[in-house]
């Protein structure tokens, strides 16, 4: 959008406070990049972009408290332009938690970036937007940061209403030139259940492959059945899921994760349960009651998408696919 500029920051794979910035250095433009080097002594003589990046990072890594500083001051170059900001920071809860898994300092490193983080919204007005696989609000309720989000506002993407996803399915149907009936893009809704878009996209790549890739064009219920068992929940499909399997272990450890594996197989053998009988099986493995731990660990799963909580307070698993490829995979075990 004109006057706009967005940047976009995966961080997930990072656990120090400084990457954070060197990271937003990578994808800032050249003409601000050459600015930002003369805040840095040692980087003015670097020419190219590789070079200005290598010095500011070694800068920063070597002082502690200068990323903060320096961090300020590029935020400060940052706002002096015309257009307005936008930084997408993904992963930023699982950035948090490689932060402490790194730092073992009960969330004082964590706090710190936070909260000079929140400074800088303050400070320049730059609009960010955070989002990752795991949800932030358990670890801000656990490090005790809610002073540090406060300015945030929740937004939640809910999955396609029936008439979209048929629209998606159609869409990419035709494009790949499949022919198909309404009976055929029902029984894909049918399989998939919950119409994320996540899914639907997956699941035309499977029948893609099985129609146009092998020479044949028509939608039959065999390719649709083969597409979901052995494409999207098959050895090809599991690799797009392999982060739900795995971010368990980074955010519980311990009994912890013995619950939470306990809960999820629990709701693989049943199709709903309540509250009180999951309690149980937190007790029993604990040994003792802690009703507000124990629903901060269902809170983490409702948050992660593992479980969701109906009306009338029943408890499943979150969706139908995700529960079809825990089934497959023999849970977290």
């Amino acid at each position: 959008h004109p006057g706009w500029s967005v940047s976009y920051i995966d961080m997930e794979g990072f656990a120090d406070p400084y990457e954070f910035i060197i990271e937003l250095l990578r994808h800032t433009t050249s003409t601000l990049l050459q600015k930002i080097k003369n805040l840095f002594h040692s980087a003015r003589d670097a020419t190219d972009a590789f070079q200005i990046l290598d010095v500011i990072e070694i800068r920063l890594r070597e002082s502690d408290e200068d990323w903060k500083k320096k961090g300020t001051q590029i935020f400060r170059e940052m706002a002096k332009g015309d257009s307005k900001s936008i930084i997408i920071i993904d992963e930023l809860p699982t950035y948090l938690l490689n932060m402490q898994k790194k730092y073992q300092d009960n969330g004082s490193t964590i706090s710190t970036f936070m909260h000079w983080l929140r400074s800088i919204r303050q400070e320049h007005q730059i609009k960010f937007i955070v989002c990752g696989s795991i949800g932030l609000d358990s670890i801000v309720e656990k490090y005790e940061l809610e002073s540090s989000v406060n300015d945030f506002a929740r937004r939640n993407i809910l999955p396609f209403d029936e008439k979209t996803a048929k629209g998606m399915i159609v869409t990419l149907l035709d494009r790949y030139d499949i022919e198909y009936t309404e009976d055929s893009i029902r029984e894909i809704l049918a399989h998939i259940e919950l119409p994320v878009p996540f899914f639907i996209q997956l699941m035309l790549k499977e029948i893609r492959d099985r129609t146009v890739n092998s020479g044949e064009r028509k939608l039959t219920s065999d390719v649709i059945s083969n597409s979901y068992k052995k494409g999207l929940l098959g050895t090809e499909g599991k690799k797009d899921f392999e982060w739900y399997f795995k971010r368990l272990k980074t955010e519980f450890s311990g009994r912890d994760y013995q619950i939470v594996s306990e809960i999820l197989e629990r709701l693989t053998q049943v199709s709903e349960t309540t509250e009180a009988e999951l309690e149980e099986v937190y007790n029993k493995i604990k040994q003792k009651e802690d009703k507000p731990e124990f629903r901060r660990i269902l809170q983490i799963l409702e948050t992660g998408f593992y479980i969701v909580k109906k009306n009338d307070n029943s408890i499943t698993f979150h969706n139908k696919v995700l529960r079809d490829l825990w089934i497959q995979e023999g849970g977290v075990h």
